[in-house]
């Protein structure tokens, strides 16, 4: 097909949706506010994930650390980053935690006791309710605005629900419009690929810049001074960490995890730059998402009804009917209206 047509029924496509379908105003006056912004990655050593599939727990103790030293500026907690004893000690505590407080099936259980990942409902349980976590979130003083979202994105598409997505653009303006606090701090935890990452992101409301730091258990900061959209130096970066991992006496990796691991470093660096484009208002994660499904109806349209441009050259009319047709038997009006909490 040509890249003509392509161009043409993506564009109907597009038009159709927006105009009977969904009202993206995004209330651009309110945005005019933050510009220019200081977007600079801090990159902070952990201490290196070696086995297992604990990425979540990993995470969950970087968050927890660099936030108490944000808020007390106690070099301590960077070099508890750094430590093997004191993730250990915080894993087995979250796992007891998890064990007491919810009900989880035989399978789930054994999973976490094998090394297994922590799910997403149980990352949001211990946020939400673990008193220290609680405890390290809150601010009597008024000076710290903190919050969590969340932001799943994996093969170049928003992979989260329609409510996780809504939430996210939710804590993105409270994050740059709260101006109640000397400090707004937003805890994004990237679900990206297969792995659990943590961005933070600090606003200074007086001085109005932002600063990003970037935790990893792969701790891998060369990520971010390749050229991701080279296969050669994505190829040199993976070999330099499957060497890693061999010194610590690890196996040799299966292609599917060289695969999964290529795929994370264009996602992990797509990601940052789309959430930079989100906060200086370039466009908003519906937007986003709106995009990658228009693209997404548009692949299955011309599986489907390729023999529409054979036979009559895109005739307008005909052409919208059978768009209409398909959005019904694609269900996209009712994804679409799971995205629109602007029109009410």
């Amino acid at each position: 097909m040509s890249n003509e047509i392509y161009s043409y029924c993506y564009n109907l496509i597009e038009s159709i949706i927006l105009g009977n379908y969904y009202n993206i105003s995004s209330e651009k006056n309110d945005f005019n506010l933050i510009n220019n912004l200081d977007l600079k990655i801090y990159y902070y050593n952990t201490y290196v994930q070696n086995g297992g599939n604990l990425c979540g727990f990993y995470s969950l103790f970087n968050l927890y650390n660099f936030i108490l030293y944000l808020k007390t500026k106690e070099i301590k907690y960077i070099h508890i980053l750094k430590s093997p004893f004191d993730f250990f000690i915080f894993y087995k505590q979250i796992l007891n935690y998890i064990f007491a407080n919810l009900k989880l099936e035989i399978s789930a259980i054994k999973n976490l006791k094998e090394s297994g990942c922590l799910e997403r409902f149980q990352f949001d349980y211990i946020l939400n309710n673990h008193p220290n976590i609680l405890n390290t979130f809150s601010d009597d003083n008024q000076k710290f605005f903190i919050k969590y979202t969340k932001f799943f994105f994996g093969f170049n598409h928003f992979n989260g629900t329609s409510k996780e997505a809504i939430q996210f653009q939710i804590e993105i303006n409270n994050f740059l419009y709260n101006n109640k606090t000397i400090y707004n701090i937003l805890i994004i935890l990237l679900g990206i690929v297969n792995h659990w990452n943590i961005l933070i992101l600090k606003k200074n409301n007086k001085k109005n810049k932002i600063k990003k730091y970037f935790l990893d258990s792969r701790n891998i900061p060369e990520m971010f001074k390749i050229n991701y959209k080279n296969d050669d130096e994505i190829q040199n970066l993976v070999n330099k960490l499957i060497n890693r991992n061999l010194s610590y006496n690890r196996k040799q990796p299966s292609y599917v995890w060289i695969t999964f691991l290529k795929q994370w470093i264009i996602d992990m660096n797509n990601s940052l730059n789309i959430i930079s484009d989100i906060l200086n208002n370039k466009y908003s994660i519906y937007e986003l998402i709106l995009n990658h499904m228009i693209n997404e109806f548009c692949e299955k349209f011309f599986q489907y009804n390729i023999e529409i441009f054979i036979s009559v050259q895109y005739h307008p009319k005909y052409f919208e009917d059978e768009i209409l047709k398909f959005i019904n038997e694609f269900n996209f009006i009712n994804k679409i209206k799971l995205l629109n909490i602007y029109s009410g």
